[in-house]
């Protein structure tokens, strides 16, 4: 299965309720290709300004995609939140040994 973008995805994730959408030639045409979006029968407003003759649809697997990218974005969040949060944590160990530190170093003068 191929990766969306973060473009592609918010496109999908609009319209998964499967009601019919315009969409420019260029995304239509690569989604169409990878099998994220589906044809209808259904004319468009202005075929002439769009290129595209028909709305699309999300398909199954353009659910399926969706899906896909939205648990990989949260996974990368959520490890991005730990690091961030570790690091943190080590920096605040840091200042309390250095703290205790001086504190002590005064003591034994």
């Amino acid at each position: 299965m191929e990766t969306i973008s973060r473009k592609d995805f918010e496109l999908l994730c609009k319209h998964l309720k499967g009601e019919p959408f315009e969409v420019d030639y260029k995304t239509a045409e690569r989604l169409v290709g990878l099998g994220y979006l589906e044809l209808t029968n259904i004319p468009t407003s202005d075929p002439a300004a769009l290129g595209f003759k028909y709305k699309v649809i999300v398909s199954e697997n353009g659910i399926v995609a969706c899906d896909h990218y939205g648990v990989d974005r949260k996974d990368l969040s959520q490890a991005n939140f730990r690091s961030w949060l570790a690091i943190w944590l080590s920096f605040a160990a840091l200042a309390i040994s250095l703290l205790d530190f001086c504190i002590n170093a005064a003591d034994l003068l």
